[in-house]
Parts: C-alpha cells; sequence; structure tokens
C-alpha cells in the first residue's frame, strides 16, 4: 500500500488527501515521525484539515510530545465540524489523561458525550480516567 501512495503521490503531489493518507499508513504502522512528516505536508496543502489535524496530534502524543499535541488537537477542534467534533474531544481527553490531568480529560470526554450520546470510545476512556 506505501508504493502506491508513494506513486500515487508522485502523480499528483498537491493532493493533501493523499499526503493523509501515507501519514495515516505511517501512524498505522507506528512510525511516528514519518507519519508527522506526511500529515505536515497534508496540512501544508490543506490547512482546514481538522482529520489531518487530530490524527497530527495524535501522532504528536505518541512521540510524548504533549505540549505540541495539545496545541494541535484545539487547531482541529477550531475547524471541525459537529460531525467530528466528539471525536477530537474524545482525543484531547485521552492527552489530559495521558498527562494525569484526570479532570480536564473527564472534562473533555463529557463534552464528547454530550455532543454525541453513546459514544463508545467516549465512554471507555472515561472509565479509564477512574481506573
Amino acid at each position: 500500500m506505501c508504493l502506491f501512495l508513494a506513486q500515487v503521490i508522485g502523480e499528483d503531489p498537491d493532493n493533501p488527501v493523499h499526503w493523509h493518507q501515507l501519514g495515516l499508513h505511517s501512524l498505522r504502522a507506528q512510525h511516528f515521525k514519518t507519519s508527522q512528516k506526511y500529515l505536515k505536508a497534508a496540512l501544508s496543502r490543506f490547512k482546514e484539515c481538522s482529520y489531518a489535524w487530530s490524527n497530527l496530534g495524535i501522532s504528536l502524543q505518541l512521540t510524548e510530545e504533549m505540549s505540541q499535541a495539545e496545541q494541535v488537537f484545539k487547531r482541529a477542534l477550531s475547524l471541525t465540524n459537529t460531525e467530528h467534533e466528539h471525536a477530537i474531544y474524545s482525543n484531547l481527553g485521552n492527552l489530559y489523561r495521558q498527562m494525569k490531568n484526570f479532570d480536564t480529560a473527564k472534562a473533555m470526554f463529557t463534552k464528547a458525550l454530550k455532543i454525541k450520546p453513546g459514544y463508545a470510545p467516549a465512554y471507555n476512556n472515561l472509565g479509564l480516567v477512574f481506573v
């Protein structure tokens, strides 16, 4: 798949979707620095892509770059529509949970659940806060 994505990018290097997909592939393969490079390339081509901002936040969090991850998640929130806002709040809650800022984590998961009642990942992560 990576070879295919690289070929597609070679054919259309200005398409942010292809860069984002390559970033997701690298994130899934746990090549976090590489994923950050590709996600930043996607964002340089489409600065308002809340998905790419949120995925960049996840990658930064996984490399223990907490302050940058927080800024990136907040940027994603500022750009998203209400359809995806719950997932970004949940991601931000995970960041705060990892930072042991449990009250703020609970608040983020609660916001996610207020926006999308029944959102299982937020319930799961809220449970982890209480653990």
